[in-house]
């Protein structure tokens, strides 16, 4: 797998992440064994990025990775996106100071 390094100083992550919103919500019922098995064959040919919110499935996605990265954790880079629903304008960016430091709390105790 091609790696590429984040930014000018920043860690070396492979060139394609895997996404997985649709391991939890949006596409049909979840099936956690085959998500897990998606996750842990995207490890073996060396995805090391991997892309998920709190709003997929409300933390259930967050849930999923930890279990299938369970004691490897420190070869990944989560990438987290933080969502708002129902916000618009500015109003998302004065809600941030509050739904930031919640949703690291959050995810602080997912292991």
């Amino acid at each position: 797998m091609e790696q590429r390094k984040l930014g000018k100083n920043g860690p070396t992550v492979s060139a394609v992440g895997l996404g997985c919103m649709g391991m939890s919500v949006s596409y049909g019922e979840p099936n956690d064994e085959e998500s897990i098995a998606t996750i842990r064959r995207a490890i073996e040919i060396g995805v090391n990025l991997i892309v998920t919110s709190d709003a997929y499935g409300n933390g259930v996605n967050e849930e999923l990775i930890a279990r299938a990265i369970m004691g490897r954790r420190q070869r990944f880079f989560l990438q987290p996106s933080l969502v708002t629903w129902g916000c618009r304008g500015s109003a998302c960016l004065r809600d941030f100071p509050v739904v930031i430091p919640t949703t690291f709390r959050r995810r602080a105790t997912r292991r």
